[in-house]
């Protein structure tokens, strides 16, 4: 943990530091059972992490942010950054689940979105993205990244988690040009 904070209007499941507790709903895993592979530890950030059924401590009646420390990139040449999310969204109350997830860019001057999954996105996995800072806002010594679960009325299951953060100065060596392409944009899943 080095200073990520969380701020939630959210009644429950607020994002929490911590070794994943599984849930599961009608076979699917609702909040992993373990974080990424390959990286320190066995924590991660999750939305409500209490265990139980998949209900018990999922995001309810609003939502929650979680909000890196403030980065320096202005000495990196190409940045990019990396980062883990797991997502997912079923049940409730017979209508169609309506939640969704959004990770911003900050760089003290303008925030936006370089990443949103919905409904419609693959669930209950580990998703991997990456993507160039410089295609998003230009470089500063006061870059953010913001993640922000939300679950809205009427009320679904929502089980959000993030792990894996990274910066590097270049792209990643294991992905291929045109996953970069993929990931260059603001992807909705």
């Amino acid at each position: 943990n080095y200073g990520w904070t969380v701020a939630s209007t959210a009644s429950k499941g607020m994002w929490e530091l911590g070794e994943p507790q599984g849930t599961a709903y009608q076979s699917l895993d609702a909040n992993p059972d373990d974080d990424v592979a390959g990286d320190y530890g066995a924590d991660c950030y999750v939305t409500g992490n209490a265990g139980g059924t998949a209900g018990d401590d999922d995001l309810d009646n609003g939502s929650t942010t979680l909000r890196s420390p403030l980065f320096n990139l202005t000495t990196y040449s190409n940045p990019y950054i990396s980062f883990y999310t797991w997502f997912f969204n079923d049940g409730g109350q017979g209508t169609t689940p309506n939640d969704s997830f959004t990770v911003y860019l900050s760089n003290g001057f303008d925030t936006v979105p370089v990443l949103v999954i919905n409904k419609d996105s693959a669930q209950s996995e580990w998703r991997y993205h990456q993507f160039r800072v410089e295609d998003y806002l230009f470089k500063a010594i006061n870059m953010r990244l913001l993640v922000t679960a939300v679950d809205v009325n009427p009320g679904h299951l929502v089980e959000v988690a993030f792990d894996k953060f990274m910066v590097v100065d270049s792209p990643s060596l294991n992905t291929s040009v045109s996953d970069f392409r993929n990931e260059l944009q603001v992807k909705t899943y």
